[in-house]
């Protein structure tokens, strides 16, 4: 539902005045980690890393949220950057549906990333890589089909004519992208364990086996988990209180955490090995199985012929 109780009470100014600040916390957040990590695009560009086609969900990942929380601000001012435009009146409605792309879209190309790194586990495996595929597309679906909806349900509110700001919140949609985030996170999160779970040993926790199994398996998965989380505190924060200003407020923080950690992931991942040590890992964890089950055979193979004797 839409939030529609907009007036000049003291305690709107209160809640205006916390968003406000709780988006710029997020921006500047935000801002200080993409500072903090800019040697990752500068070896990229000077060619000290290979640029490989699934960073492209890296960059989207990593600058959403920045247009996101770009706009947040303007929209929710006394209007000042609208009257600029020299127009008699504006519709708002193309930019509260592309916040709520770029909203949701920072979530969904955070699970993308996670996802890209799982199938790197699994080769040769294109059935399953085709199940995630769809999976992904389906989530976008999700999203897109979520906006177009907006324009014709969205009241906003007009102060004057030339004046486009208000408070809102996308619950309907925002139900099934968070939803849907949350089921394919877990299920990423299930893919990687199988893969990796058994291959954990003493030498793993004395990190002897390389950085790059122990970010994949331990770092990795407390991504994973944290990402989870995040999905499903918003999941619970609509279903609590659909109808809460708090549901405006809250949700951006989600939409910003996920991405952050799931754009760490990746810079570790590519800083300490490339595609070939991951599939590396992959493929000794399948001839480990492989060994594991011809030992398996040939000591029941034996254990019947001495039966058999």
């Amino acid at each position: 539902m839409l939030w529609m109780d907009i007036g000049d009470s003291n305690d709107d100014n209160i809640f205006k005045n916390t968003y406000l600040r709780l988006v710029y916390a997020m921006l500047g957040l935000y801002t200080w980690e993409w500072a903090s990590s800019l040697q990752f695009e500068f070896d990229l560009l000077t060619g000290r890393k290979k640029f490989k086609w699934p960073l492209v969900f890296y960059f989207l990942c990593r600058y959403f949220p920045f247009l996101h929380l770009g706009i947040l601000p303007r929209m929710s001012s006394d209007g000042s950057w609208p009257n600029r435009l020299n127009s008699h009146r504006i519709d708002c409605r193309p930019l509260y549906v592309l916040l709520y792309i770029v909203g949701h879209g920072s979530v969904a190309l955070a699970g993308n990333n996670l996802a890209l790194r799982a199938m790197a586990l699994w080769p040769g495996k294109k059935y399953l890589k085709f199940a995630l595929w769809l999976i992904i597309l389906g989530q976008w679906a999700v999203i897109l089909w979520g906006a177009p909806a907006l324009p014709g349900g969205l009241q906003l509110f007009h102060f004057a004519p030339t004046e486009c700001h208000g408070w809102f919140t996308f619950i309907d949609g925002s139900l099934g992208a968070f939803l849907y985030a949350l089921i394919f996170d877990l299920l990423i999160l299930g893919l990687t364990l199988y893969k990796l779970v058994g291959t954990i040993n003493v030498s793993f926790f004395r990190r002897q086996d390389g950085p790059v199994r122990y970010i994949l398996v331990a770092q990795g998965t407390s991504y994973m988990v944290i990402s989870i989380t995040v999905n499903l505190l918003a999941l619970l924060l609509i279903e609590l209180a659909p109808q809460s200003r708090l549901v405006a407020d809250f949700i951006v923080p989600f939409q910003v955490v996920a991405p952050l950690i799931a754009c760490r992931m990746v810079r570790q991942l590519v800083t300490f090995s490339d595609s070939e040590a991951v599939e590396s890992i992959a493929q000794n964890t399948k001839n480990r199985v492989s060994i594991q089950f011809k030992h398996t055979v040939a000591t029941d193979a034996t254990t019947s012929s001495e039966r058999a004797t």
